[in-house]
């Protein structure tokens, strides 16, 4: 939730930037394609920072009490993109030494949840409110 909020605040302040200021057509995509990369890449920063903290221990290392390995891989920053995106599934795991892992059936789950729409929804709230708070005070 925090990595789309975050991402997608980004996302729209570059967009309120590009809509309000009088700029070229070019400067305007340029503006919204560079504020997209942006927003993008410190979200997904963020996230693969949370996925290194939340590693499972290798073997012969005690794990810490709560243990969660995100199946997530990358943020959307739009919930029509997550509704076309899944969780990655999780690595079948060896039954013995040396076996193959048993093959998987199981359908990846869909990337949009209640997170996504409601990161995406406040986020492009708070980006767009935060660039006119801004905007405001440099015009007095």
């Amino acid at each position: 939730f925090s990595v789309e909020l975050l991402g997608m605040s980004i996302f729209m302040f570059g967009i309120a930037a590009a809509a309000v200021r009088a700029q070229t057509d070019y400067d305007r995509a340029a503006g919204i394609g560079l504020s997209l990369f942006l927003g993008l890449a410190i979200a997904t920063g963020m996230l693969s920072q949370a996925a290194q903290a939340n590693q499972v221990p290798a073997p012969g290392q005690s794990a810490p009490e709560e243990t969660r390995v995100s199946k997530i891989d990358s943020v959307a920053l739009n919930p029509a993109v997550a509704l076309t995106l899944s969780e990655t599934a999780a690595a079948p795991q060896p039954t013995a030494e040396g076996e193959a892992p048993a093959p998987t059936t199981e359908t990846p789950a869909s990337r949009l949840t209640v997170e996504t729409i409601l990161g995406a929804l406040i986020g492009a709230a708070l980006g767009g409110n935060l660039y006119l708070l801004l905007a405001k005070h440099r015009d007095d």
